[in-house]
């Protein structure tokens, strides 16, 4: 019993730990994909996040944000299904906008700011590559504003 026991164990350990890693091919997907009716309205029921392109599509809806397209995204809950590997190509940040000045980067950012709550799932974000030389406000979510990252 105590052999069948730790085989369970072992298996159970091994689905868990066999979590999909999807490589990012560098585009940026047109929308979320098929979402479950309300998708984003609560906690419960999340936009989900599964590919590197749909994590793309959310910076780019929070960077390009006009007061029009803001109920896109604002106050909206997310959540990764999977790992992605960046493969060191260059990613938008999640929020802000401008250039290498901070004044300018902080004075547009405000209609930019995070609003929602992305949860990772416990997954991971490897092979990050941020362009440093055209901001000091690098970071994947630079500025929050009544966001939460868990």
């Amino acid at each position: 019993m105590k052999k069948i026991s730790t085989l369970i164990l072992t298996l159970l350990f091994s689905l868990y730990s066999m979590s999909e890693t999807i490589v990012w091919n560098g585009t940026t997907a047109p929308d979320f994909g098929t979402q479950a009716a309300n998708a984003g309205e609560s906690e419960s029921n999340p936009i989900l996040i599964s590919t590197p392109s749909q994590l793309r599509y959310l910076a780019t809806l929070v960077g390009n944000a006009t007061q029009a397209t803001a109920d896109a995204w604002k106050g909206k809950y997310y959540k990764m299904t999977a790992d992605f590997d960046l493969d060191n190509r260059v990613f938008a940040r999640i929020g802000g906008v401008g250039g290498g000045n901070p004044t300018t980067y902080y004075g547009l950012a405000t209609n930019r700011a995070f609003t929602g709550v992305f949860d990772g799932d416990g997954h991971t974000i490897s092979n990050l590559n941020m362009d440093f030389s055209t901001s000091s406000w690098v970071a994947l979510f630079p500025y929050l504003s009544g966001g939460t990252i868990k």
